[in-house]
């Protein structure tokens, strides 16, 4: 990247937040100028946190939104309101929201629920919820998407019932069936001693940490990841891929602490504690 600035005064990397910011981390670590490069992100929220890190370069990002079954849904706005304000594609969508309750989490969220519209869809959608949820609004921006038609904007997207981390996702029932069976039996303590945590470290990264209650006692937190890593893996190739990346990087790590509680008192298998 540093090699295509200096000699074409930019380039583009299409990849995950996440993986945008060790970049950008890398090239200050090793000197290295990137200024004037940009990011297209997907696949995973991106934060205020997020966005500084990558501008501390000189770089920037802008994210776009989309899932599988339906591809790009909005793209990113060149004069955008929040840090991930997209356009959306009205043209090759509909799409409407559903107040709904969260499994695992007790949260209210207005989940997305998307149509597909043309008929060259590699797949026919009616009212799919896509597991996200977010902001729809009309406004103008002024950009160029705008004269083209495209005024509805979608920003503060965020997934629900699952965790992400390096772009990778699991879903929550995934999730649920180790903290609440596998950990309690293997470990000990009960399912109320275990919890799953997602968050942003200081540096900008999304984290996934396993709390594990002090009354359960003494724990070997590298069996007791490598257990969660192996139940992970069972899946499909897909997710197997997704818990080598985590492996990598060390996304996954233990916190001796209690769980987390919703304010009427309920503690949840899956906890997020949102990032600024």
């Amino acid at each position: 990247m540093a090699d295509a600035v200096k000699e074409q005064g930019g380039c583009c990397l299409n990849t995950y937040p996440s993986a945008a910011v060790r970049v950008c981390q890398a090239a200050k670590e090793r000197g290295l100028d990137i200024a004037g490069a940009k990011f297209v992100g997907t696949g995973e929220p991106i934060t205020k946190m997020k966005k500084t890190e990558i501008e501390s370069v000189g770089a920037q990002i802008y994210i776009s939104y989309g899932f599988t079954e339906a591809g790009l849904v909005s793209a990113a706005c060149p004069k955008p309101i929040a840090v991930d304000d997209t356009h959306f594609l009205k043209d090759c969508f509909a799409l409407i929201q559903r107040r709904r309750e969260v499994l695992h989490a007790k949260l209210s969220v207005d989940a997305f629920l998307c149509t597909t519209l043309l008929p060259s869809t590699p797949k026919v959608l009616l009212n799919v919820e896509s597991g996200d949820y977010g902001v729809i609004e009309t406004k103008h921006c002024g950009c160029k998407f705008e004269e083209l038609g495209l005024t509805d904007h979608i920003y503060n997207i965020r997934g629900f019932d699952r965790l992400t981390a390096e772009g990778m996702t699991f879903i929550g029932t995934d999730l649920v069936k180790i903290i609440e069976e596998v950990l309690p039996a293997k470990f000990g303590g009960a399912s109320t001693d275990y919890q799953m945590l997602e968050e942003e470290d200081e540096k900008g990264h999304t984290r996934m940490s396993v709390l594990v209650s002090p009354e359960v006692g003494q724990v070997d937190e590298a069996e007791l990841i490598g257990t969660i890593l192996t139940e992970l893996s069972r899946g499909k190739d897909t997710q197997r891929m997704m818990v080598e990346m985590w492996s990598r990087v060390g996304t996954l790590q233990v916190k001796r602490m209690r769980p987390f509680v919703t304010a009427r008192g309920k503690l949840m298998p899956l906890h997020i504690r949102k990032g600024k």
